[in-house]
């Protein structure tokens, strides 16, 4: 696999990741949980997916490897994102069921 290749389809993944995750969090701030729990799943297999580029990358021997250090860049912020609106979800639910519990709406 070329080395192009491989860059492009780990910053794929990592564009993935975030618009998933990210969508995950616009639903779960309309009380769409279901859905937000479909998205974030998503995202995490699209993480599963670029692991298993990064596997099959460690066994060739690449010479352009600032490429792919920048594409790996980009993954590993949008992990980070995606953890953090991972959290950013769990809040919501807890907001949400609060201002149930005292009558008003969220």
């Amino acid at each position: 696999m070329e080395i192009e290749n491989i860059t492009m389809q780990l910053i794929t993944c990592a564009g993935d990741v975030r618009t998933y995750s990210y969508e995950a969090l616009k639903c779960a701030n309309e009380g769409k949980y279901k859905k937000a729990e479909e998205l974030f799943k998503m995202a995490e297999r699209e993480i599963e997916k670029s692991y298993d580029i990064q596997k099959e990358v460690s066994e060739l021997e690449l010479d352009s490897e600032d490429l792919l250090v920048d594409a790996k860049s980009h993954l590993n912020a949008a992990i980070s994102e995606k953890n953090i609106i991972g959290e950013l979800i769990g809040l919501r639910k807890i907001v949400r069921e609060l201002s149930k519990d005292e009558g008003g709406i969220i």
